[in-house]
């Protein structure tokens, strides 16, 4: 059985920011509760930081402990609200995992 190899290129700073610019400013925060907006301001001082973070994990084949964590939150589906039920969960990650993915 003939084994697949896959090569990433290393991500630069550059393509932090583009990433960081197609984030949603009005989405909810992840359990670090660091706005959006925050990464917006600073991603010229985040950029060179996140790239080097996102390149020595993918050459260490480990992905964060810290980026796993999401919190889940109950979303109103229908009916009465008192029924537990009648939510639905949604995990809210931090953006940080997304900009990684």
């Amino acid at each position: 059985m003939p084994s697949e190899f896959y090569f990433l290129s290393p991500t630069t700073p550059e393509e932090m920011h583009t990433l960081i610019n197609r984030l949603h400013s009005k989405k909810s925060c992840g359990h670090d509760d660091i706005p959006v907006l925050t990464s917006k301001l600073s991603k010229y001082l985040m950029a060179p930081l996140l790239s080097n973070v996102i390149n020595e994990s993918i050459c260490d084949s480990v992905f964060p402990e810290n980026l796993k964590i999401t919190k889940v939150v109950p979303i109103f589906k229908w009916g009465d609200s008192k029924i537990p039920t009648n939510y639905r969960p949604i995990s809210v990650l931090i953006y940080f995992s997304k900009i990684f993915e």
